[in-house]
């Protein structure tokens, strides 16, 4: 990434007892557009997500008060993670079964991606609906002093 911009990285990151003026060891940074720079950051950024476990995922989300409920909605990329049985089992857990049991006999009956269809097409609120499988564990928020 610092090869992009021409940055060397023995140039830039060990200090060097002759040049003590700071903006020296970082002037090609200094002197980047905002956009290259909103670019690296991002990048880097991305890189280090990449490393985060499940764990870190949820101690970001107790920490940020992240409230499910106004942040998450079922979409088709988190519906593609399941099995055909595990869309049965979370229609059942959110109720969405009963609704398309009304609508249509056979939603649960097709393929797959069939069934992700319906999910979305079914005219059922999918915004803050957060199964079971996304809350957050009660005493990581209770740590906290939550009780969200």
């Amino acid at each position: 990434m610092l090869k992009k911009v021409g940055i060397k990285v023995g140039g830039w990151c060990y200090y060097d007892s002759r040049h003590s003026d700071i903006k020296h060891l970082y002037h090609k940074l200094f002197v980047l557009d905002e956009k290259t720079l909103d670019d690296m950051i991002c990048q880097a950024s991305c890189w280090r997500l990449a490393e985060l476990t499940q764990e870190d995922l949820i101690d970001a989300a107790v920490a940020l008060d992240t409230d499910m409920t106004k942040d998450f909605t079922i979409d088709e990329e988190f519906l593609q993670l399941h099995t055909k049985d595990q869309l049965l089992d979370l229609a059942k857990e959110i109720e969405l079964d009963r609704h398309m049991a009304k609508k249509d006999e056979k939603w649960d009956k097709g393929k797959r991606q069939d069934m992700i269809d319906a999910f979305l097409k079914s005219g059922f609120s999918l915004k803050g609906v957060v199964p079971k499988s996304m809350e957050l564990p009660k005493e990581k928020k209770q740590a906290k002093g939550g009780s969200k």
